[in-house]
């Protein structure tokens, strides 16, 4: 990171874009290299990160919940403490998943409300949102962060049954699936939020949508996929002002 980051940083503003957070798999402060991460975050003056990758924290059955939580809570102390040193933010990215702590949103909740936004916040990822909480839990998820909303993910999905007759979430181009996205942006709109949005396309695009370096679709049906889903987007928050 602290190698290739500053040159790729500079790249980015050289055409004029902003470079408003970086994703990283931290989990606490003791994840290997956090402090050199937020170092060069800091030095590059680089205001956020996404932290906590899928399923890194996992509850187990042979326990209370609420005491693995309270285990957690100090890890996530001492991480904030780093963060405000370095005057940088950490965004926990919220998943879907069987045990996956936060993926209900009142565990992350628990976790976060007594420690300063500025430096634990929340990634809101509304897809996952609706696959934990299609009808109503995703409204509630959404305003029980409060302040510790620091960041949002967009896109969208659809259930659907696998060969073997098991639901299963799929990722579908923004627009075409299940997310309630006019009604989202009204609620981002009246929270006044102010934070890096990030456009997600994890629907079958020839590799791309997995990070893939080769394509197995022409490289134009790729950019054609991604601005037709851009301009949905800018479609929804122009709606909602």
């Amino acid at each position: 990171v602290r190698q290739d980051l500053p040159p790729l940083v500079a790249t980015i503003r050289k055409v004029g874009l902003d470079v408003p957070m970086i994703t990283t798999d931290i989990v606490d402060a003791d994840t290997p290299c956090t402090e050199d991460m937020l170092k060069t975050m800091a030095d590059l003056g680089i205001p956020r990160y996404r932290w906590m990758p899928a399923g890194a924290l996992k509850y187990t059955a042979t326990e209370p919940y609420p005491a693995q939580l309270e285990r957690i809570r100090p890890r996530i102390a001492k991480l904030a403490a780093l963060n405000a040193r370095y005057k940088v933010g950490a965004m926990w990215h919220t998943h879907s998943g069987v045990d996956y702590v936060g993926a209900s949103f009142w565990d992350i909740y628990l976790l976060l409300k007594d420690l300063d936004p500025k430096a634990v916040g929340v990634n809101y990822d509304v897809g996952h949102a609706t696959i934990e909480g299609g009808t109503g839990g995703w409204i509630n998820s959404f305003r029980v962060m409060g302040p510790h909303l620091r960041g949002i993910a967009v896109k969208d999905f659809y259930w659907s049954k696998d060969l073997k007759g098991a639901w299963k979430a799929q990722w579908t181009p923004l627009g075409e699936g299940m997310v309630h996205l006019p009604q989202f942006f009204g609620m981002v709109k009246e929270v006044g939020f102010a934070g890096p949005l990030q456009l997600h396309f994890e629907y079958p695009l020839g590799g791309a949508d997995g990070g893939k370096k080769t394509l197995s679709v022409p490289r134009e049906e790729v950019s054609t996929a991604m601005k037709r889903d851009l301009g949905k987007l800018h479609g929804y928050l122009g709606q909602a002002g």
